[in-house]
């Protein structure tokens, strides 16, 4: 005589059951449930296996870029110094040649010395005649 049963539809009393009381088609149904959620989790991997390979692809690309701007602001740093240092020399160069200038109008060149290098921006050495 079938019996109800708490899950489902009607059952016979002689419908086989597998060691945890699920009847074939509740097993089947459970496996069912089973294989969907696993090819769904397989197409989840890939998805992220994709997105991980564009992220190495996007560091590795990012990784050229940085060594590139930095080899380039180190050939722009030394170039910058080395003008700098030009800029410098070329700079005492002309204080030297103003001190002897200077020091060929009369001043000492204890006095000569004492002149300021001039930089951009300042008048020329405006006290430098009145001993004159």
């Amino acid at each position: 005589m079938p019996r109800q049963n708490q899950e489902g539809p009607l059952l016979l009393w002689d419908e086989p059951r597998n060691a945890f009381g699920d009847t074939q088609a509740q097993w089947d149904a459970k496996r069912c449930k089973l294989v969907c959620e696993r090819d769904q989790l397989k197409e989840d991997l890939l998805k992220a296996q994709d997105v991980l390979a564009d992220a190495a692809q996007r560091e590795e690309a990012l990784r050229v870029e940085h060594e590139r701007l930095q080899e380039e602001y180190s050939q722009e740093k030394a170039a910058w110094e080395n003008k700098n240092k030009k800029l410098e020399e070329e700079a005492q160069q002309l204080h030297e040649e103003e001190k002897r200038i200077m020091g060929s109008r009369g001043y000492s060149p204890c006095q000569a010395s004492d002149v300021p290098l001039r930089h951009s921006g300042q008048a020329p050495l405006e006290n430098a005649t009145m001993g004159l």
